[in-house]
């Protein structure tokens, strides 16, 4: 195989050994040989969490399952959140800028347990000075 660029075959492997390819692809870019950009596996991710996933019903890349270990994700978390919830979370963002909530309101609330509906939704509070204006 031509090591200048992936190819087709190196990609086939790639897929065989449950590396994406997008991981495959920015492996090589890094300055990975080819051959090992396709077959080194991924450090930290544990391919049962992937068993269960899909045992869940929910098919999951191992690059995404790195990505979320790597955030902190814990396992149940991992294993239950299908892909697309990234759409739904951006809709409840659209919902709080209608309301005039940032995202930066948005996310603090979600940290402390808000749900996506009461996060969107609550009006701000204003935060008024002390001091009158002279």
């Amino acid at each position: 195989m031509d090591d200048l660029k992936l190819t087709k075959e190196h990609y086939k492997i790639a897929e065989q050994n449950g590396i994406s390819k997008e991981l495959a692809y920015n492996r090589f870019n890094a300055g990975w040989d080819a051959m090992d950009a396709v077959t080194k596996p991924i450090r930290y991710v544990n391919k049962e969490l992937q068993e269960k996933a899909r045992a869940n019903g929910i098919e999951l890349p191992i690059s995404v399952i790195a990505g979320r270990k790597m955030l902190g994700w814990p396992e149940e978390k991992i294993v239950t959140t299908e892909l697309n919830a990234k759409k739904k979370i951006n809709h409840y963002i659209d919902i709080a800028a209608k309301n005039g909530i940032g995202k930066a309101t948005f996310y603090a609330r979600r940290q402390r347990g808000w749900t996506l509906e009461k996060a969107s939704t609550e009006p701000v509070q204003k935060v008024y000075s002390r001091y009158k204006a002279i």
